[in-house]
């Protein structure tokens, strides 16, 4: 999880060579918005395949504070598959960055700081879901 902006996206997977579990995630940065401080993501639908096992990790980097957003939004793609807003090619992820307005993705904010572990649990609680 480096700390540079990319608004383009990245993908990663993860592999245990020791379970052969797996788990991926598409890191993509947002734009920001009007003065309402929306942001906004937006993933191609015919790349898009939803998987019990693979992450949509959404970040914001704020080039006037030159920082990362305090809060980021960490979605399985399950999920992000029935909340995002279809828009021709594209699943459109829009929320804003008041953390006092609540909305769908709420559930899924995440301290910037902790989005590699938030990861890292989600991989072993899939893997151990998979076991029972």
């Amino acid at each position: 999880m480096a700390a540079t902006p990319d608004n383009a996206g990245r993908h990663r997977l993860a592999f245990s060579k020791h379970s052969g579990h797996w788990a991926s995630i598409a890191v993509h940065g947002s734009t920001a918005g009007n003065a309402g401080h929306l942001i906004q993501a937006n993933i191609h639908r015919a790349t898009f395949s939803p998987n019990a096992r693979h992450y949509i990790l959404v970040q914001h980097y704020d080039r006037a504070r030159r920082e990362w957003h305090p809060w980021s939004w960490f979605i399985p793609s399950t999920d992000f598959a029935k909340l995002a807003r279809v828009t021709g090619a594209y699943l459109l992820f829009t929320t804003t960055l008041n953390p006092g307005r609540v909305n769908r993705w709420s559930p899924y904010r995440v301290p910037t700081a902790d989005a590699a572990a938030t990861f890292r649990q989600s991989i072993q609680a899939t893997g151990r879901r998979r076991a029972a």
